[in-house]
């Protein structure tokens, strides 16, 4: 016969943190075994009790759930830690419901593991009264005012931003950084602001004299300055090709034609 499951599996298999093939498991094992079913059922009404909302602790109530859980789990690992149960005493609902969760060491909060990536975006539209974005293949003039649009919520890095309008030779005109064409040497990327909601960098540019033709608009985050010398080192028909010049860095781009 199949061993019995350790009394602590019942409680997180009604949490939902199980494995879903050990949850088969264990709900199949409880329909065989009276005494493994009357654990479940235990677990579920005790789960119940300290699910109810308590306006203020009740050490009668804190009472009767120790007796539960020592008539449940005689020697073995117990339910909810003592420590857990002492400190219901001063809050009931919270503290019973942390003992139930998994280890603390172990246990991540839904999102907390989300990569840098997810959580950032940057991309170049046109500045007038607002923002606007930039449709595919829309004609932009040489005069237009182009801005760098981002979302960072990123608290445990900084990350840094290159942005550039390529025109229709191929040639790279730099909003961030902000890079005069008469300047000297290769600067290397700006550090992209923390913002919750949606924010503009400080300052519009304007290319000089773009080629006309079919072009790009290119906003490109990493975990590290990177130097606008990698496009600029590219042969021109490479310098679009973000993905390939920053692997691991997050990248948008949208073409378009730039006007006469």
């Amino acid at each position: 016969m199949t061993p019995c499951p350790a009394h602590s599996e019942w409680p997180r298999l009604l949490d939902g943190v199980v494995e879903e093939r050990r949850a088969q498991h264990l709900r199949a094992h409880a329909t065989g075994c009276p005494p493994c079913a009357r654990r479940l059922a235990r677990a579920a009404a005790l789960l119940d009790a300290l699910a109810r909302p308590a306006v203020e602790p009740d050490p009668a109530r804190v009472a009767r759930l120790m007796a539960h859980l020592d008539a449940a789990n005689p020697p073995r690992p117990v339910l909810v830690p003592r420590l857990a149960i002492a400190a219901a005493a001063m809050a009931l609902a919270v503290v019973a419901w942390v003992g139930l969760r998994p280890d603390p060491g172990t246990f991540t909060p839904r999102g907390s593991s989300a990569g840098w990536p997810s959580k950032v975006h940057a991309e170049l539209r046109v500045l007038s009264d607002v923002a606007h974005p930039v449709a595919a293949d829309a004609g932009l003039s040489s005069s237009t005012a182009i801005t760098v649009w981002y979302r960072n919520v990123e608290t445990s890095r900084d990350l840094f931003v290159l942005a550039y309008l390529l025109d229709g030779v191929g040639e790279a005109h730099w909003v961030a950084p902000a890079w005069p064409e008469a300047r000297q040497g290769a600067p290397v990327a700006s550090r992209l602001p923390r913002a919750e909601g949606v924010a503009l960098f400080e300052e519009s540019f304007v290319p000089e004299s773009p080629a006309p033709g079919r072009g790009q608009l290119v906003a490109v985050i990493c975990p590290e300055p990177r130097s606008t010398g990698v496009v600029e080192a590219a042969p021109p028909p490479r310098r679009g090709d973000a993905e390939a010049l920053f692997p691991g860095c997050v990248v948008w781009r949208q073409p378009i034609v730039v006007l006469p």
